[in-house]
Formats: C-alpha cells, sequence, structure tokens
C-alpha cells in the first residue's frame, strides 16, 4: 500500500489485520455524546461512525482501553486502512 509515493505496508490483508489485534475497540453512545467523543486527543484514532438504533457508535483504535464503556471489536480492513494512513500525523497529535 502506499501514500504519497511512500510504501506503507507490504504483505497480506491477513498479517495488517493480525496487527490491530487488541487495539479495535467501538464505544455505544447517544447521538450528543458521538459528535464529541474521538476527537484524537485521547490517544482514540476513529475509524467510523455508525447510526444504530437508538445510538451511535464509534469505533476506532487504541493501545489501552479508551473508556469504561469501550468493547473489544475485531479489526476489520477499513480499521487498518485508516490506520496506515493516519497513524504519523494521529501520533504527532497525540504527543504534542
Amino acid at each position: 500500500m502506499l501514500r504519497f509515493g511512500r510504501l506503507r505496508y507490504s504483505g497480506t490483508p491477513e498479517d495488517l489485520l493480525a496487527s490491530l489485534d487488541g487495539r479495535v475497540w467501538t464505544i455505544a453512545l447517544d447521538a450528543h455524546a458521538a459528535a464529541t467523543a474521538a476527537n484524537g486527543s485521547s490517544g482514540f484514532l476513529e475509524t467510523g461512525i455508525y447510526r444504530l438504533p437508538g445510538r451511535m457508535e464509534v469505533r476506532g483504535i487504541a493501545e489501552e482501553k479508551p473508556s469504561g464503556a469501550a468493547q473489544p471489536a475485531v479489526p476489520n480492513l477499513e480499521d487498518a486502512y485508516v490506520w496506515l494512513m493516519t497513524r504519523e500525523e494521529h501520533e504527532r497529535a497525540v504527543v504534542g
């Protein structure tokens, strides 16, 4: 996978997904809380926000459980793609 002409990943999709094992989370929120959650300042890299009946679900990547409401999730290719394409910028924003 390339980004700006630089190789970001070379390997199988299965190995890419395995690299995210234990780092993908979902957090169920009401609509108001979803609007302000997962802004990146906590080290949580949002990979998707999904509207479900009566609630919103934020999905993302973090090294540790980002909140008490977070539930572990199985990594998918969307998580992996967002992580590969934005991890350097995200890490810079979290650190400083």
